[in-house]
C-alpha cells in the first residue's frame, strides 16, 4: 500500500481564526515520521450584500425598510454579518418630494464589509382633500352667514385654499331651472364667502373651492346650501 498522511489541528475544538499548530504523520504501515508546522489563517474576503431594489413612495409613507426593502448579506467564515444602512437626502422640485440614496453596508466579524446603494423617491402626487364646513340649509334671516371652507394634505400641513366663483338659481315646480345671481349678494375673500342676502326661499347657492398644495397639486370641489322657509 502507499504511504498514508494523517495530520492534527492543535487546539483541539472549534477552529478559529490566528496561528494554529499542525501536526503532520507519514507512515508507510511499519513506520511513522511526523513533524509539525504553523498555519496562520485569515478572513479578508468581504461579505456579499445584495440591496433591495429601487423604489418610488408617495410621500407621508414610511420610508424604513419593513416598506421600502431590506438587503441581505452572506459570508463564507461568518454565519451572522452586521448590516446596517446611512442615507443621502437629495431634494427634489417640490418641499415634500426627494431621492434617499440609501448606503447598505454588510461586515463581518473579521471588519471586512462591501455596501450596496438603494434609491428611494419620494413623490408628492396626491391633491388636498377640501371640505366645505357649510351647513345644508339657511333661512333668509340667517344672513349675513359667513362659511371658510379647509382643506387637509397628505405632506403639506397648510395648503393654499381659495374661494374661486359661485352661482345662485332655483327650480320651478315643472324643473326648470332659473339664475338667481342678481338676487343673491355674495363676498368672497380667499377661503371663505359671506352670503349678504339668500336671495329667497329654494334658491340654491353654490360655491367653488380650489386648493393647491405645495407641490402644485389641486383640487376642486363644490359647496352649496339651499334657503328655506324659516317657518319649516
Amino acid at each position: 500500500a502507499g504511504d498514508a498522511l494523517f495530520y492534527d489541528i492543535d487546539p483541539a475544538g472549534p477552529f478559529d481564526f490566528g496561528s494554529h499548530l499542525v501536526t503532520l504523520t507519514v507512515t508507510d504501515g511499519v513506520a511513522a515520521a511526523s513533524c509539525q508546522t504553523k498555519i496562520h489563517v485569515t478572513d479578508d474576503t468581504p461579505p456579499a450584500v445584495e440591496g433591495p431594489a429601487d423604489v418610488t413612495i408617495e410621500c407621508g409613507n414610511s420610508t424604513n425598510p419593513n416598506n421600502t426593502g431590506q438587503a441581505t448579506t452572506t459570508d463564507n467564515c461568518d454565519a451572522t454579518p452586521d448590516i446596517s444602512y446611512s442615507d443621502v437626502n437629495t431634494p427634489g422640485s417640490c418641499p415634500a418630494e426627494k431621492t434617499i440614496t440609501r448606503i447598505w453596508t454588510a461586515r463581518d466579524a473579521s471588519g471586512n464589509s462591501s455596501i450596496e446603494t438603494q434609491n428611494i423617491t419620494v413623490q408628492d402626487t396626491t391633491a388636498p382633500v377640501i371640505s366645505c364646513n357649510s351647513l345644508a340649509t339657511i333661512t333668509p334671516p340667517d344672513a349675513p352667514i359667513s362659511f371658510t371652507a379647509s382643506a387637509v394634505d397628505n405632506c403639506d400641513g397648510s395648503p393654499s385654499v381659495v374661494i374661486t366663483g359661485y352661482d345662485c338659481y332655483k327650480y320651478t315646480k315643472k324643473g326648470k331651472r332659473i339664475d338667481k345671481t342678481e338676487s343673491c349678494v355674495v363676498e368672497m375673500t380667499g377661503d371663505q364667502i359671506t352670503i349678504l342676502d339668500s336671495g329667497g326661499v329654494d334658491d340654491h347657492i353654490e360655491w367653488t373651492v380650489e386648493a393647491t398644495d405645495n407641490c402644485d397639486n389641486i383640487s376642486t370641489g363644490q359647496c352649496e346650501v339651499s334657503v328655506v322657509n324659516p317657518a319649516k
